[in-house]
């Protein structure tokens, strides 16, 4: 990647990976769409484009506070997202082609917040639990134990099983 000399990369990098998935800026006013930037990017850090936030699980799943914090500088200063071509990533061709498998193997849950917490979940869960606990089975039931308020969701199950069959997809 080219160095920028603003003291402001993150926001400039995080908003080129943004406008690479298809945003033409964010929104940050609405809860689903906080959702949504949060699961994205958890995602495609984990195809393997190293964004640099890490991540925790908090009460919507895989949560990062330091990406929260570059979104809403963004939105401050939402001219920031406009310079997202001011720089280009080394590897540009692999990281839009890793975007780009990303956005079809999610297909219309894409833009669905219910379904990136859901599939963003069980990843997290299973990279994080011991290898002994993280087949598919053990996840969703482990998912479903740690958010009970899932259980509410119409087809929960069928969402769950679609999502893992998306992450074998994915890898």
């Amino acid at each position: 990647m080219e160095k920028n000399s603003n003291d402001t990369q993150n926001e400039i990098i995080l908003s080129r990976i943004l406008k690479l998935m298809g945003f033409d800026g964010i929104d940050m006013d609405d809860f689903d769409n906080r959702l949504k930037y949060q699961k994205l990017v958890y995602l495609a850090q984990n195809t393997g484009i190293n964004i640099g936030y890490g991540y925790s699980w908090y009460v919507r799943g895989p949560y990062s506070p330091l990406l929260t914090r570059t979104l809403f500088n963004i939105k401050e200063n939402p001219a920031l997202f406009d310079k997202w071509d001011t720089i280009k990533f080394k590897h540009e061709d692999v990281i839009l082609k890793r975007l780009r498998r990303l956005q079809d193997v999610l297909g219309s849950h894409f833009n669905d917040p219910k379904y990136l917490e859901v599939i963003a979940s069980l990843h997290y869960l299973r990279t994080t639990l011991p290898t002994s606990e993280n087949s598919y089975s053990q996840i969703k039931k482990r998912l479903l134990m740690l958010k009970p308020d899932l259980k509410n969701i119409p087809h929960i199950n069928h969402m769950m099983d679609n999502a893992c069959k998306d992450l074998i997809n994915l890898n």
